[in-house]
């Protein structure tokens, strides 16, 4: 049984060029805000800069991340299924 499967065969090339992109851009704001919590600029424990950092997630463009990776899942359990 296959632990990580090759989704991005499924994928145009457009799509992987987008979810590169996109993968950049999420590091990158990853990177930021780790910094922030390392050096206790921003505090876990509070809600509102938790909320803040999970939102900014939407401005890396997440959810068309995961419908790029869903389609390509789909088409692997679709193959997988005949």
């Amino acid at each position: 049984e296959e632990v990580w499967a090759p989704f991005s065969r499924y994928y145009t090339i457009e799509e992987s060029s987008e979810m590169s992109s996109i993968k950049t851009e999420q590091e990158q704001y990853w990177k930021e805000w780790r910094a922030y919590f390392v050096t206790g600029q921003k505090d876990t424990n509070d809600d509102a800069v938790w909320a803040e950092y999970v939102k900014g997630y939407e401005g890396v463009k997440n959810d068309r991340y995961m419908e790029i990776y869903r389609k390509g899942y789909e088409a692997y359990k679709a193959e997988k299924q005949q």
